[in-house]
């Protein structure tokens, strides 16, 4: 589709919102009926979802540059009118309800209920949130009292208003998503599962609470600081289910400090390694088990000191020194796995000069594939004489040996036949013809 044919849909359908978007005004201005705004609002909604399409559309089809920036700036100014407008006539149809409820007067001896004294409150501003893991709880709680919970604004609308309240690494998140009923529960939820990661949160104020500044000996100060610094991070623990006098102790409370100990490396592998496991699962037997693994995997791909080679064997044939630290047989030197070189998959699918060649470069034994030792003092496998099977392809460099050995033969088997011509030359040299 050219690019021309998209901008023309979306400025429709953007025309066609606008046109809706006065119509709710106007219906505001006159004082309409609650129907008739109720049934105007849904067709804002839908026309809305509409101009998203089209703009998404525009948006995947227009380069980077001025013109893709100007259809943004536009279509955020057009999402602003449409939240704004969506503001006002939730704030008209809420008024419309008191207006009714009001008429019922109460008896003069009736005293206000709580909830008519709570809704005298000045409305919250609704939060805001840039993907700090650490907010996402406070703003969550926050939103779903104002937005989520009612039961008079449509999924539509709490929508639009989650969109306003996010921003940063959250708005990317949900970037692309159309806007519409349909789609408001999978939002609240990709949200959920991408920034209420409560295990991190409970590390991050655990590492805060170990790196508390210490008191000095300059009195009250000090130990108001302390209090007040524990305090905070105690709610925020017990807030999420994590109460330090009976949900946090023993090696769960120490693990925060353990991680920081770890290398970069390992530190994700037992992130991948827990992920799908339950905090009574997590253990230290469990941590310590992982930490043997990871120390047997990392064991073979230690750099080994640069060693000389040994004389030639045969020609082009090397072999490293005797000397080689004698490794344990489950340790795969070709991949690091825990399963011996000839049972190593990569080992098997590669080809008999690539085999040779790394035989050589980790100088294994051509009889068992094993370090420690040459194949003249093989003493694994004494019933299998000579080369493993996976080696039984040619070696190149004894072929390259062979092809010059078999030249030089060649060569040596020519000259000998050449001497007796050049003695006979010797003995009767040629003579001039007569003339």
């Amino acid at each position: 589709m050219k690019t021309e044919t998209v901008k023309r849909r979306q400025q429709i359908e953007q025309r066609r919102l606008r046109d809706v978007i006065r119509q709710v005004v106007e219906q505001l201005e006159t004082g309409s009926s609650e129907v008739a705004v109720r049934n105007t609002l849904s067709a804002m909604d839908a026309q809305y979802a509409e101009a998203h399409r089209a703009q998404v559309a525009l948006e995947d089809a227009l380069p980077d540059g001025e013109s893709l920036e100007a259809a943004l700036d536009e279509w955020s100014e057009l999402c602003k009118e449409v939240l704004t407008t969506r503001t006002k006539a939730d704030t008209f149809l809420k008024e419309k309800d008191t207006g009714e409820a009001a008429d019922v007067k109460p008896a003069p001896t009736e005293k206000l209920s709580p909830q008519s004294s709570l809704g005298k409150l000045q409305p919250v501003p609704l939060p805001k949130f840039d993907g700090d893991i650490l907010q996402f709880k406070a703003f969550w709680d926050q939103f779903e009292v104002n937005i989520d919970r009612r039961e008079d604004i449509g999924a539509i609308t709490k929508f639009l208003h989650l969109r306003s309240c996010l921003s940063g690494a959250a708005l990317k998140a949900i970037e692309g998503i159309t806007v519409c009923a349909e789609n408001y529960p999978g939002v609240v939820q990709t949200l959920h599962n991408r920034f209420h990661r409560v295990p991190e949160v409970v590390e991050s104020h655990v590492l805060k609470v170990v790196s508390l500044k210490e008191c000095s000996d300059d009195g009250a100060a000090d130990l108001t600081r302390l209090h007040d610094d524990l305090n905070r991070h105690f709610l925020e623990l017990r807030a999420l289910g994590k109460d330090v006098d009976a949900h946090l102790s023993g090696f769960h409370a120490l693990l925060p400090i353990i991680k920081k100990k770890l290398p970069p490396d390992t530190l994700e592998a037992w992130r991948a390694f827990v992920q799908g496991m339950t905090n009574e699962k997590i253990t230290s037997s469990v941590f310590l088990s992982f930490l043997l693994n990871q120390s047997r995997i990392k064991g073979p791909a230690r750099k080994m000191p640069a060693r000389k080679p040994e004389r030639r064997s045969e020609p082009g044939e090397r072999f490293m020194t005797a000397t080689i630290q004698v490794d344990p047989v489950g340790n795969c030197v070709v991949c690091c796995g825990i399963h011996p070189v000839e049972s190593c998959p990569r080992f098997v699918e590669l080809s008999g000069p690539e085999r040779w060649q790394r035989v050589r470069k980790h100088g294994l034994c051509f009889g068992c594939l094993r370090k420690g030792h040459r194949i003249g003092s093989c003493q694994q496998n004494p019933d299998r004489l000579g080369q493993h099977p996976l080696l039984a392809s040619e070696n190149p460099h004894r072929r390259q040996n062979r092809r010059r050995t078999k030249r030089s033969a060649a060569s040596r088997n020519a000259r000998p036949e050449a001497r007796p011509d050049a003695a006979v030359k010797e003995k009767n040299p040629t003579t001039a013809p007569a003339q």
